[in-house]
């Protein structure tokens, strides 16, 4: 039994340690064959996706070893470990970069099934599914540390990343130095909202449910509030209220906040009113249970998270997002009409109440994942020039620096890593007319002067619609 136990226990550590991010420095190997470390199998936790990707020398403060690849003509090396990402999780991904030639991008992928120190072949393997975590030019001289925000949109068991360059080197091989590999997890949270479809009841008396105690977790916090048919495949029951002269009905649970959090609050709403407004509040000593008075209390402390006309005349999910500004201990819900009503009293239902925590904060665009960048160490050798407008449906223009007469751009299909476009853009003539075969999608457009050897890379959104 207990040799079982102790093997059950390795069995165990093996599973969870090979879905870990592990060696993100490069600094564990076992041998000391630097030229093929990873398709020897010495670099612990990694091994080769294609090619042979060698050690060399690591970023500041991050060790003494890097990996590093290269790419040309749609060929070269990648690397691959295993790591499990999941749907609906947020992961923080950063790590070190420096490169050798603005033509290349370089790829960090979320996939499954990149073959795993199977194959020393310098061709990009095909895999069954794979999310772009992040995608850059390579015009990074000096050493850059990149973080991004990085959402699925379903499960991988890899972590992929190396060079391409399409085309044969005019400034030489795409080479990719990459270090310091890190990656942290944020599972959103439920933040427990008791009865939150109304639909536990302890009486049947629906016109005064909540001011008679027979709402389990809520309570009124003025008027009386009642019991009303739910929404559309959300249950029997929703909560319902009145307002008109500044005076109504509203409830409160007791729903604990956290100053600093960012939460996602999902409802249904259903109104009868346009001339009224309906709050959702974080609030503390709301009174709750303790008055039946029409008038709106005033509380020690609050923080408006919705508030909103009341002109759904149908059920509608509202999602809303807000940071705490306080530590809360209520949800207040209520609506408002100021004054006499002129097309009936201000009247909303509400139904299905959740709230989860929110990971991380703030969302820099959307593809098919929610990506996030924030760099650290600016290029050294980046070319300052604009481009507008963007999104854009068929033209875009770019903004030059008086001292630069014309600079070379290339545009990549930030999917598959093709270059899709070329062009040239001087001062008399900086448009371009995008070709009808560039889809509505993301692309990334690296803009090269030739004299002095500086680049700029911009993400550029190709939207017809």
């Amino acid at each position: 039994m207990k040799r079982h136990i102790i093997q059950l226990i390795a069995l165990l550590f093996f599973t969870i340690s090979s879905y870990a991010q592990t060696n993100g420095s490069f600094e564990t190997l076992t041998g000391t064959n630097y030229s093929t470390a990873f398709s020897s199998g010495q670099v612990t936790g990694w091994k080769q996706s294609h090619g042979t990707p060698s050690i060399t020398s690591g970023a500041p403060g991050y060790g003494s070893r890097a990996a590093w690849m290269w790419s040309y003509s749609g060929k070269g090396e990648g690397i691959v470990q295993p790591y499990a990402f999941s749907v609906g999780s947020t992961y923080t991904v950063s790590f070190w970069v420096r490169t050798n030639n603005p033509d290349g991008q370089f790829y960090v992928k979320a996939a499954n099934s990149v073959p795993n120190g199977t194959t020393t072949s310098t061709t990009i393997p095909s895999v069954t599914s794979q999310n772009t975590i992040y995608t850059g030019s390579m015009g990074y001289a000096n050493w850059t540390q990149k973080t991004i925000t990085f959402v699925p949109t379903a499960a991988y068991s890899q972590l992929w990343i190396y060079p391409y360059l399409a085309s044969y080197p005019t400034n030489g091989q795409a080479e990719l130095m990459i270090d310091g590999i890190s990656i942290s997890v944020c599972t959103p949270a439920s933040v427990y909202v008791p009865n939150n479809s109304f639909e536990l009841l302890k009486g049947t008396s629906y016109s005064t449910a909540f001011s008679s105690g027979q709402v389990p977790g809520w309570k009124q916090s003025h008027g009386t509030p009642s019991i009303t048919s739910g929404a559309t495949g959300q249950g029997n029951r929703a909560a319902w209220m009145w307002s008109y002269s500044g005076n109504g009905e509203g409830i409160v649970s007791n729903v604990s906040l956290t100053s600093g959090k960012t939460y996602k609050i999902k409802l249904w709403v259903r109104t009868n009113n346009p001339d009224g407004v309906f709050y959702v509040k974080a609030a503390n000593n709301v009174p709750a249970g303790t008055t039946t008075s029409i008038s709106i209390p005033s509380v020690s402390s609050q923080q408006t998270i919705y508030s909103s006309g009341l002109y759904y005349s149908s059920w509608v999910e509202k999602t809303i997002t807000f940071t705490a500004n306080g530590n809360y201990s209520q949800l207040w819900i209520y609506p408002y009409l100021a004054s006499y009503p002129t097309n009936g009293q201000a009247e909303l239902m509400i139904d299905n109440i959740r709230v989860e925590t929110v990971c991380g904060s703030g969302i820099a665009f959307r593809q098919t994942n929610t990506v996030q960048e924030t760099t650290v160490a600016k290029p050294a050798n980046e070319l300052q020039v604009s481009v507008y407008p963007n999104p854009t449906a068929e033209i875009v223009s770019l903004q030059l620096p008086e001292a630069i007469s014309e600079v070379q751009v290339a545009v990549y299909d930030l999917v598959t890593g093709k270059k899709v476009g070329t062009f040239k853009a001087t001062q008399d003539n900086s448009k371009w007319s995008i070709p009808t075969h560039i889809k509505d999608g993301m692309y990334q457009m690296v803009v090269t002067d030739a004299k002095s050897n500086t680049t700029k890379s911009v993400r550029l959104i190709v939207n017809r619609k």
